[in-house]
């Protein structure tokens, strides 16, 4: 309900105007009446009202000067003229500072219940307005961010079918970058999303740092922020002292927050290869611990020249073990590899990164059919392997992984069996009148002809033999409903050389001989 505020210094009047309509059915509240210019402008500056009756002439502060202060701070507020018949002149220059109407005294019903409706509407209309240019703001918001999404995974994946340079980021995402520095910048909050994101963001703004860049980006990949930076190059110190702040401060509310700082690039093509720096970082937190603010330079010396961190070998075992369906030899095997791995890396992050991700591959590797469903899920199982808190976690994630390649192999074989079926399914309805063998259709899709009558049976509910016979018998009636062919003839039209046999069959499916039912059907 809006809110309405009654200004005259005639008691009798703003009580009339107050009691005189039913100001809810106009969806009004009156909240307060006032009997002077000041107190009014007090009131409204204290209650915001959408709608206000003034009358002209007041002590203190007339009505006309009131208006001309609100249509300046308040544009929003509509206004009426309540006046005399002597004063109308003043009542026109009100309308020129914006008034929406004036009511003459003594006020008439009719006409306060007029300009009330006339304010409701221009309310709701502007409501309306709002809403749908807030509606068209969002949605062009979510749009923008959406393009920004897709376009840093196809970026980071490698995925990337656009010529990357500042024009082309620039068009595509809707940004400023100019020529100068870039700086990537990635974030572990160890928070739920929306908690650990609004930290960052507090902090991003409470230090204003996009006002000293041409421009900034933040996007989230695989449920961790990045920041990308564009700022003047030379501007690396002032950058940088931000950047400290912001790690601080983010630090301080949320103790497992951990950055890690790219290098300053000069060029946004290079943004591929920052993304792999920082990648390559992954598990420093768990080595050396969150909370804290790790930088790719200082990393860079340690390297990556750890050799042999699987066994010979490794990537055939784990196919085989996938392919015979192997699972508790495939997690022994996984969980052997990690541990092998993990005792060579002697504590090198950024090794322990690259072993991580290379047994990873090994293992999607083992299968380069999945589905998309058992992508997905694996693709669920990779982010949280990125944000795991610790190597045992990493553990069970890669062997939950090495699991699901199996249960792909073991969905696609299904779907194999399945279109098998349906596919047979489809020739008996189109062949029946044929000679048809199991035998013969199992070859046709390269089947067992025994395992073939198991799955036909599982995947239908009956036998193969049972199917058949029931096709050939619906086509049965339907001939004997529709037409003449002698009983001879129409055995053969459904696949039956011997004609005893056939109504011997189809008296044991329908219950009476095929003349019974065609003159029963003829009834």
């Amino acid at each position: 309900m809006d809110k309405a505020i009654i200004i005259d210094d005639e008691v009798w009047v703003s009580e009339v105007i107050k009691k005189v309509v039913d100001w809810k059915k106009y969806d009004f509240s009156v909240e307060a009446v006032c009997y002077d210019g000041i107190d009014a402008l007090e009131k409204i500056h204290e209650i915001r009202p959408q709608l206000i009756l003034t009358d002209i002439r007041m002590p203190g502060k007339s009505g006309l000067e009131l208006i001309e202060i609100i249509s300046k701070e308040y544009p929003e507020i509509l206004c009426v003229v309540i006046s005399g018949f002597n004063d109308f002149e003043y009542a026109k220059s009100a309308l020129t500072y914006g008034a929406i109407g004036y009511l003459l005294k003594p006020i008439n019903e009719n006409e306060l219940e007029g300009v009330l409706s006339k304010a409701r509407n221009l309310l709701d209309s502007t409501l309306q307005r709002e809403r749908a240019e807030k509606q068209i703001q969002e949605d062009y918001e979510q749009t923008v961010e959406k393009i920004r999404q897709n376009f840093f995974e196809k970026i980071f994946s490698g995925n990337a079918y656009f010529m990357l340079d500042r024009r082309c980021v620039n068009s595509e995402l809707k940004l400023d970058f100019k020529e100068g520095s870039y700086r990537l910048l990635c974030v572990y909050t160890g928070k739920a999303k929306e908690e650990g994101f609004g930290d960052i963001n507090r902090s991003l703004w409470k230090y204003q740092l996009p006002v000293y860049c041409h421009d900034v980006v933040s996007f989230i990949h695989r449920e961790k922020y990045f920041l990308l930076l564009n700022y003047e190059k030379g501007d690396e110190t002032v950058i940088m002292d931000k950047i400290s702040s912001i790690v601080e401060d983010t630090i301080h509310r949320n103790a497992e927050a951990t950055f890690y700082i790219g290098n300053e690039f000069g060029d946004i093509k290079e943004l591929p290869s920052e993304y792999k720096q920082l990648h390559s970082m992954e598990y420093v937190r768990i080595f050396l611990g969150v909370g804290k603010v790790y930088n790719y330079a200082t990393f860079l010396p340690m390297g990556k020249e750890v050799k042999n961190l699987f066994q010979p070998n490794l990537d055939l075992s784990l196919k085989q073990l996938v392919r015979d369906n192997s699972k508790d030899e495939l997690l022994k095997t996984v969980t052997t590899a990690f541990e092998w791995m993990l005792s060579r890396v002697n504590q090198n992050p950024i090794a322990f990164t690259e072993g991580v991700y290379e047994l990873l591959k090994m293992i999607k590797d083992t299968d380069d059919s999945v589905s998309p469903e058992n992508a997905a899920r694996v693709m669920e199982l990779i982010v949280k392997l990125e944000n795991a808190k610790n190597t045992v976690e990493i553990k069970s994630i890669l062997q939950s992984i090495a699991l699901e390649m199996i249960k792909n192999k073991d969905d696609q074989e299904r779907k194999k069996e399945f279109t098998a079926v349906e596919e047979i399914t489809r020739y008996i309805e189109k062949n029946y009148m044929n000679n048809i063998t199991l035998s013969d259709l199992a070859e046709s899709v390269h089947l067992n002809a025994a395992y073939l009558s198991e799955l036909f049976r599982k995947e239908m509910g009956t036998s193969f033999k049972a199917y058949l016979t029931d096709v050939r018998m619906e086509a049965a009636k339907n001939f004997l409903k529709n037409s003449n062919y002698k009983t001879s003839e129409l055995a053969a039209m459904v696949g039956y050389n011997d004609t005893k046999n056939f109504i011997k069959i189809f008296k044991k499916y329908v219950g009476i001989t095929p003349v019974g039912y065609r003159k029963l059907m003829g009834k």
